[in-house]
Order: structure tokens, then C-alpha cells, then sequence
């Protein structure tokens, strides 16, 4: 049975930090990976440590791989800094960005677009029916109809049989 317990070792993670992460839209490997990073940075009161992929790729239970794809994705929108790359014998060091407002994937203000916000819709003497709409107008003049859907391309139940 586990039994974790404080005493054996813990990590100190900002609640503001943590509240960012759960706003921000990152795939289960993504938040794998900075959960390892956060563990063996912040857990061992550091800010930055050295990483390779293997060892992420073995922390988390991912290939080389993947690693390499989702870490990527985390440098590139700036949740993960890389202070200092790689060379032969030495793996590259890897930082948490806890400046969240630089985040590519964070979006702090999210907003919902309301019926009256149409202000990036065209007028609606502008919009242009697309063919297949012109195609359900003209053939159908009732669309109940079974026997006309089938018409315009459509499984009416007679034809299924």
C-alpha cells in the first residue's frame, strides 16, 4: 500500500503556477513531462538541471521519441527553457518558465462569443449558399420527404432495403 508522506520529501509548486497549468492546453505527455521537470528541479530546490531525453523518456514511461516531439512543443511555446543545450558528453539543462504570460499555449482571457457578438460575421445579405445547399433547395421541396432526400444523394429507407 502507498503511503506517501510529506516527511519523505516534497515539492514546492506556486498555487499561481498550478492554476496557470490548468489553464493551459497541453496533452497528457506534455503534462508529464513538466510534472518530471517540476520534480526534479523544484523538488530538489533547483531551478534548472541537467535532463536528456532518455531519462525524461524512463521517468515518465515514454519513448525517446516522444520526448523529443512534446518537448519540443514545450520549448517552442516557452513553458520550458533550455539554458544550456547539449553536447556529447553532457545532457542539456532544462528549466521551468514560470513567467506564464510568455507562454505560446496559455490563454489567460478566455472569452465566449455571444449571440449578439456577430461583429466577424459577413451581413446575412452577403452569405452565399454552398452547392449542396443549393442542391437540397432545388430538389427538395419538402424535407420529410425520403423519396426526395434519396434524390440528392442521401440513404432514404427504402433504398435500404
Amino acid at each position: 500500500m502507498a503511503n506517501p508522506q510529506l516527511e519523505n520529501g516534497f515539492t514546492r509548486i506556486a498555487n499561481e503556477i498550478l492554476e496557470a497549468l490548468a489553464k493551459t492546453k497541453l496533452n497528457g505527455t506534455q503534462f508529464r513531462i513538466i510534472m518530471t521537470i517540476f520534480r526534479y528541479t523544484y523538488g530538489f530546490h533547483r531551478k534548472e538541471h541537467e535532463m536528456s531525453e532518455t531519462f525524461i523518456a524512463e521517468a515518465v514511461g515514454i519513448t525517446k521519441r516522444q520526448v523529443r516531439r512534446e518537448l519540443k512543443t514545450l520549448v517552442d511555446n516557452k513553458i520550458i527553457i533550455i539554458t544550456k543545450e547539449s553536447t556529447y558528453t553532457k545532457a542539456r539543462k532544462l528549466k521551468f518558465n514560470k513567467n506564464y504570460k510568455e507562454w505560446g499555449l496559455f490563454n489567460l482571457q478566455r472569452t465566449k462569443k455571444t449571440t449578439e457578438d456577430k461583429s466577424d460575421l459577413p451581413p446575412e445579405d452577403k452569405l452565399v449558399p454552398t452547392p449542396k445547399e443549393e442542391n437540397n433547395k432545388e430538389n427538395c421541396s419538402n424535407p420529410c420527404n425520403s423519396q426526395e432526400l434519396g434524390e440528392v444523394g442521401l440513404i432514404s429507407p427504402q433504398r435500404i432495403n
